[in-house]
């Protein structure tokens, strides 16, 4: 599941572990949305899809962020446990997460930031369902479809 992170003061946002065949939907909501996306995150390196961070950094300037023992190429921010940075007032911190694979790590984020909102991006057979719900913490992953 990718989901969405929105600093709603700012209009800045972050997408946490795009995938490349739904990158038009993505660009096409955050230009919707009037959203400035500034970092693409995957969470470890994707075996069963291709990401989207790569062609997101490509095509709007963001960073492309992944854990810093990774072997993916064309990242341009390397994280190590316990870093964190800012996008507008949300702060991000990363965990390192071994296990899945090599390069997995934890994107935390904190409940106490107000104006944060968090969408997950549910796609299905190639349609975009928005989910209404903002929520915070991230929602359980959804049974297969």
């Amino acid at each position: 599941m990718t989901y969405l992170v929105v600093d709603e003061s700012t209009k800045e946002a972050a997408l946490v572990d795009p995938v490349y065949d739904f990158m038009e939907i993505y660009l096409t909501h955050l230009e919707a949305e009037g959203l400035n996306l500034r970092y693409a995150i995957a969470t470890h390196t994707h075996a069963d899809h291709i990401t989207a961070c790569f062609s997101l950094r490509e095509q709007t300037g963001c960073e492309y962020v992944m854990f810093h023992n990774t072997a993916s190429l064309g990242v341009s921010t390397l994280v190590k446990d316990g870093d964190t940075f800012n996008m507008g007032s949300v702060p991000f911190t990363f965990h390192a997460a071994p296990g899945h694979t090599n390069d997995s790590m934890i994107v935390h984020l904190s409940r106490r930031w107000y104006g944060l909102s968090l969408y997950p991006f549910l796609v299905i057979h190639e349609k975009y369902y928005p989910l209404q719900q903002r929520v915070l913490p991230p929602l359980p992953c959804p049974k297969q479809l």
